[in-house]
């Protein structure tokens, strides 16, 4: 009895074999296409899968179906796409609107709720083979700010998973960048893309190295002062 729970104690410790191949072919036999699937480990054990495909017609529907569908969610998601610099000019707007009327500026609170990774050092810039450094910071007012080397300081809006860029590279207008989970931020178009430090393959994946960004407590909105009363002299 003690053997067997001694075995027992061991055994979720004991390392698999090593896979030292693993392949994936098709094959051609006889107009019915099969692909075969060959898996290799240190321990000479192997395991050989071999499953049908179907006929050449089989295979073409599918992979026209596939080219449907593909393309299908590609236009819906660029027709929503094509919007976004019109809707990130809707929020801005709505924003004024909000400071005339409640006196609080909602994306200097994002900024201030989310936006410590941008203040990390060691943000870069790639634009086809160019890199440049970037450098975010909030100034006194709560107001986030960035600079592209080379270039002045401008300001930029925290919208949450967006940021619009203010007189982006002198190019005229703003850039609206969008914030991958692995930190990362690109463009729409992909032409611009800012990486964050520790996260060099630019992907729009998450990323262990970058930190999460948590919701810290919101800070206070800051409200505009009302005068003092004066007091009645006696």
């Amino acid at each position: 009895m003690k053997h067997l729970i001694f075995f027992i104690l061991f055994l979720p410790f004991t390392a698999p074999a090593q896979v030292v191949k693993d392949s994936t072919w098709q094959t051609n036999e006889g107009g019915v296409f099969f692909e075969t699937t060959l898996i290799e480990w240190a321990n000479g054990e192997f395991s050989l899968n071999k499953q049908i495909l179907g006929d050449t017609g089989t295979l073409f529907r599918n992979e026209f179906a596939r080219f449907e569908i593909e393309t299908g969610r590609m236009a819906n998601i660029a027709l929503e796409a094509k919007d976004f610099g019109r809707e990130v000019r809707e929020l801005l707007k709505k924003r004024d609107s909000v400071i005339a009327f409640l006196g609080v500026d909602i994306t200097d609170t994002m900024a201030a709720r989310y936006g410590a990774p941008l203040l990390a050092t060691g943000w870069k810039l790639h634009e086809a083979d160019t890199t440049l450094d970037v450098l975010f910071s909030v100034n006194a007012q709560g107001q986030l700010r960035y600079q592209i080397a080379g270039y002045p300081v401008r300001n930029a809006f925290h919208l949450g998973r967006a940021l619009r860029l203010q007189n982006f590279k002198d190019i005229g207008g703003g850039l609206d960048v969008f914030i991958a989970p692995g930190g990362n931020l690109f463009d729409i178009t992909g032409t611009y893309r800012f990486r964050f430090p520790g996260n060099p393959g630019l992907n729009r994946s998450a990323d262990k190295s970058a930190p999460v960004q948590k919701a810290a407590e919101s800070p206070k909105p800051k409200t505009a002062s009302k005068p003092k009363k004066k007091k009645a002299k006696n």
